[in-house]
């Protein structure tokens, strides 16, 4: 059912640019990232380049990346953007990247930093991706 989707989902091997100075807020379903995959559903790369973004996770879920037993592309944060604020939903171990476990996520890179490379942490990403909620300002 559709409570299974995110709040935007991206193709498979398609990709989601973001830009411009607005503001954009997404939230999961029960078991859908905020911007991302679903349950047991791939999706594309997530490009944000600019914006005050806001994404929350449901049940499992990554606020961007993937959900419980899905997969996800290339995550990509650049300084251009005003602020990005991600927030994981219950169980989910990470706000941005694979949400849980049987999930898994291409390169995450925020701020030109890559903080996971497809299977492993990088750069403190450990600690930094898995806060309940993350915030990334350029500059601050």
């Amino acid at each position: 059912g559709s409570s299974y989707y995110p709040g935007i989902h991206i193709a498979q091997n398609a990709t989601l640019t973001i830009n411009g100075e607005g503001s954009l807020t997404a939230s999961g379903n029960n078991f859908g990232a905020g911007i991302g995959s679903g349950f047991d559903m791939a999706c594309g790369n997530i490009v944000i380049e600019g914006g005050t973004i806001t994404a929350t996770g449901g049940q499992y879920a990554a606020g961007i990346g993937s959900s419980n037993i899905a997969s996800c592309g290339t995550i990509t944060i650049t300084d251009g953007v005003t602020s990005v604020t991600a927030t994981k939903g219950n169980g989910a171990s990470i706000s941005i990247g694979a949400g849980y476990e049987g999930s898994s996520c291409d390169t995450v890179t925020i701020g030109g930093t890559v903080y996971w490379d497809g299977s492993d942490y990088q750069n403190g990403g450990d600690s930094y991706l898995t806060q309940s909620t993350l915030t990334y300002t350029p500059g601050s």
